[in-house]
C-alpha cells in the first residue's frame, strides 16, 4: 500500500503538521511526544525510558531543579520581551510559552498548577501578582531588571527568612513599648514636680485654702490623699475638744491651746505622708506601664498553649511526615524525622526517596501521614497518651478522624483522633 493511499500515515502527517499535541503524553526525560495514551504507555514500558528513569532516580532533586529553572526562565523571558511591564493574565503568558514544541512542561517542575507558580513569582519579588475575582484569573506584572529573578536560583533581597522577620517584628514591638514607657516616666516626673511646686506655694497660705487636684494621663490617675489626712486630723482635734469640755469647763482654754500647738505637727506629718505617697505612686505608675507588656506576653503564650494543647511542638523522632511548603523544592515529599529542634517545633527530616539527604523544616510546613489500616502510628497530641504507639484500626473520611488502638494499655485502649494528632511510625 502506497503512502498516499494509507489513511493512517496521512493522519499522522496531519497531526505532526499541527505541531503541538497533548501535554500529558509528553515525556520530559526522554523528550518524546506521544500521540495518545496507548503510545505513551508503550513508551513508558520501553527500555530506553527505563534507563532514563534510573538516571532520574539517582538524583531527582537535581533534575527537578533544572527543569524548574528552565521553565521559570522561559516564562519570564516571554513576559519581559512581549509584555514588558504591562499587567496581563498569567494564563495568556502560559499559552504563549507552551506554543513552543520544545518547551519544558510544568508537570516536570516543582509546581503542580499555574496558580502555585504565579504565587511563587510574587513571593520572591519577581512579579506583581493580583487575583481578579470577576474574571477568576491571576494577573501578573513584570517588575523590571531591578527585581528580576536570579539565574542561580537564589531569592531576591526582599525575601528573607521567616525567623529574621519574626525577630524584627519582636524587636520593633519591644522598642515601641520601651518608648511608651519612657514617655510615661517623663510625664510622671513632670506631674510630680508640678505637685511639689503647688505644695510649696500653698504651704505659705492657710490650710483651709488648699485645693486637692487629681491629674491624670494615659489612662492612669494620680490622686493626692491630703484630704484624707486632713479629715482624720480634724476628727482627732474635735474628739479631743469634746473630751476636754466634758472633763472640765475651766480647762477649755488650755485644751484649745494644746490642740492649736498640735496642728502644725499634724500638718508636717501629712506633708511627709504625701511625699511618701507620691513616691509610692511613682513606683506604682512605672509598674503599671510594665504590666501590659508582660500581660500581653503571657496571653500570647497561653494562646499558643491553647492552640496546640502543649507548650512545645508536636514533632517526634521516628515518625513519617510530608512537606507541604509550595515554595520548597521538596514539596509533597515524604521524610523521616531523625531529630527535633527548638522545643520540637523544627525537625531534621531525611527524605525517603533520597536517603542520606537531610533538611531542616518547621512544623508549620509539615503534615502528618496516615498509614494503611493495620499500620503502626505514634500519638502526637493527647493529654495522657502522647508519645505512645498504636495500631490504626479504621478511618472516617467524612468526619476527618481515625480510630487508634493504643499499645500496652489495659481497658479502654481505643482513641478517636484527628488526622493531625497522630502520624505514621517508620
Amino acid at each position: 500500500m502506497s503512502e498516499a493511499s494509507n489513511p493512517y500515515k496521512q493522519a499522522a502527517k496531519a497531526i505532526k503538521a499541527k505541531g503541538l499535541l497533548k501535554l500529558k503524553f509528553y515525556c520530559q526525560m526522554c523528550q518524546k511526544q506521544c500521540r495518545d495514551a496507548a503510545g505513551f504507555k508503550a513508551h513508558t514500558l520501553s527500555e530506553s525510558h527505563h534507563r532514563q528513569m534510573q538516571v532520574f532516580r539517582a538524583n531527582p532533586a537535581r533534575f527537578i531543579n533544572q527543569f524548574s529553572e528552565e521553565f521559570k526562565k522561559g516564562f519570564l523571558d516571554i513576559l519581559r520581551t512581549r509584555h514588558a511591564k504591562k499587567k496581563v493574565p498569567a494564563l495568556k503568558v502560559y499559552n504563549e510559552y507552551i506554543n513552543d514544541r520544545h518547551h519544558v512542561h510544568m508537570n516536570s517542575t516543582r509546581w503542580t498548577t499555574l496558580s502555585s507558580f504565579v504565587k511563587y513569582l510574587g513571593k520572591i519579588g519577581v512579579c506583581y501578582v493580583e487575583y481578579d475575582e470577576e474574571k477568576d484569573s491571576w494577573l501578573i506584572q513584570y517588575l523590571g531588571e531591578t527585581n528580576t529573578y536570579n539565574p542561580s536560583g537564589a531569592s531576591s533581597s526582599n525575601t528573607e527568612n521567616d525567623e529574621v522577620l519574626d525577630e524584627r517584628r519582636k524587636f520593633d514591638l519591644y522598642e515601641r513599648q520601651f518608648q511608651a514607657l519612657k514617655e510615661l516616666e517623663e510625664q510622671a516626673d513632670q506631674i510630680i514636680k508640678e505637685e511639689s511646686g503647688n505644695e510649696s506655694k500653698t504651704s505659705s497660705s492657710s490650710s483651709d485654702t488648699k485645693q486637692n487636684k487629681k491629674p491624670s494621663f494615659s489612662g492612669f490617675t494620680l490622686t493626692n490623699k491630703r484630704s484624707l489626712s486632713q479629715t482624720t486630723s480634724d476628727k482627732n482635734s474635735e474628739n479631743s475638744t469634746t473630751l476636754s469640755n466634758d472633763a472640765n469647763h475651766n480647762s477649755k482654754k488650755t485644751d484649745s491651746n494644746a490642740t492649736q500647738k498640735n496642728l502644725p505637727v499634724d500638718q508636717d506629718e501629712s506633708i511627709e505622708q504625701n511625699e511618701s505617697e507620691a513616691i509610692a505612686l511613682d513606683s506604682n505608675l512605672i509598674q503599671q506601664t510594665i504590666e501590659p507588656a508582660t500581660k500581653k506576653k503571657k496571653i500570647r503564650k497561653d494562646a499558643d498553649e491553647d492552640d496546640s494543647g502543649l507548650s512545645s511542638g508536636w514533632l517526634k523522632t521516628g515518625i513519617v511526615v510530608k512537606i507541604i511548603d509550595e515554595t520548597s523544592e521538596f514539596y509533597n515529599k515524604k521524610g523521616l524525622v531523625i531529630k527535633t529542634l527548638k522545643k520540637k517545633r523544627q525537625a531534621q527530616v531525611e527524605l525517603l526517596d533520597n536517603p542520606g539527604q537531610i533538611i531542616e523544616v518547621y512544623q508549620d510546613n509539615l503534615q502528618t501521614v496516615i498509614p494503611k489500616i493495620g499500620g503502626k502510628v505514634t500519638i502526637l497530641k493527647h493529654e495522657t497518651m502522647r508519645g505512645k504507639s498504636g495500631t490504626l484500626l479504621s478511618v472516617d473520611f467524612d468526619k476527618g478522624c481515625a480510630t487508634v488502638q493504643v499499645d500496652g494499655v489495659l481497658g479502654e485502649n481505643q482513641l478517636v483522633l484527628n488526622y493531625d494528632e497522630f502520624s505514621k511510625l517508620f
